[in-house]
């Protein structure tokens, strides 16, 4: 990882005609609760600030953001595929987006949920996947390696994939309802559920989102060897990054972005400190 204080670049993809990078919560204008770079328009910050967020994180990017596409968002396991001929702006109903279109940025946005970046270099294709409890059970970033072989080609085998910063097993305890769907979507689901203690009277878990993810994947015919989990957990992270398990309603928002062959291509990525 490394990055500027508004951004962490994707390094494992970098020098590979490919661009992603995941937005921290430093270097905006928003205050309070959304201090400082809230990118979230539904989170009750004022527009205004999140506009100018919005701005200051292209920048940092350097990518045009007048090609992006971004999920909708809705805790499905739909992929919608970016072409040519898609217009620009919001997939409706898609929790996860794939390309092999040059320049167009792909969006996604967090404040728990796990990012999941793809690269496939052989048929220079990729994606990203917003992966909440739901999307997780559902299978999505499953869904994303299918799609990519069955619309480009790609081999399982020669995918790259990249967990981002999402809330952790430390941190994400879940009750009965979670517990339920993970065993009805998961065959594996106890390997990823461990039984909280003393959290109250009724019955809990901390679900690892991040195993889960990377074993869907592996499930999914992609080599272990192959996927990166950065293991940040942003609930932890007070000092990085919003967290809505932890701070709540008023919790701000974290992007993630993916671009083939974007203006970083130049330069692989932003100079600046490591994380």
């Amino acid at each position: 990882m490394r990055g500027t204080d508004t951004i962490i670049a994707v390094e494992e993809f970098a020098c590979k005609s490919a661009y992603a990078a995941f937005s921290t919560r430093l270097g905006g204008v928003s205050r309070g609760a959304y201090e400082s770079l809230n990118l979230g328009l539904k989170s009750g910050d004022e527009p205004g600030r999140v506009a100018r967020n919005t701005r200051l994180f292209w920048e940092a990017t350097g990518l045009d953001s007048s090609r992006h596409v971004r999920t909708e968002q809705v805790h499905s396991d739909v992929v919608a595929v970016v072409t040519e001929r898609e217009p620009l702006g919001t997939a409706q109903g898609a929790d996860a987006l794939v390309t092999r279109v040059p320049r167009v940025p792909l969006v996604a946005y967090f404040a728990d949920c796990t990012p999941v970046f793809f690269l496939d270099p052989v048929t220079r294709s990729g994606g990203i996947a917003h992966a909440g409890w739901r999307g997780t059970v559902k299978g999505i970033v499953s869904r994303v390696v299918d799609m990519m072989e069955s619309e480009f080609g790609s081999n399982p085998r020669d995918l790259l994939a990249v967990i981002g910063p999402s809330i952790g097993p430390c941190c994400y305890v879940v009750g009965e309802e979670v517990r339920r769907a993970a065993a009805k979507g998961l065959p594996w689901a106890d390997s990823v559920l461990i039984e909280a203690k003393g959290g109250g009277p009724e019955p809990a878990w901390k679900f690892d989102m991040w195993g889960a993810n990377r074993r869907l994947l592996v499930d999914a015919g992609m080599e272990p060897g192959n996927i990166s989990c950065w293991r940040i957990c942003t609930s932890c992270r007070r000092d990085m990054f919003f967290s809505y398990r932890r701070d709540g309603p008023h919790s701000g928002r974290m992007a993630g972005v993916f671009c083939l062959e974007g203006e970083q291509g130049k330069h692989d990525m932003p100079e600046g400190e490591g994380f």
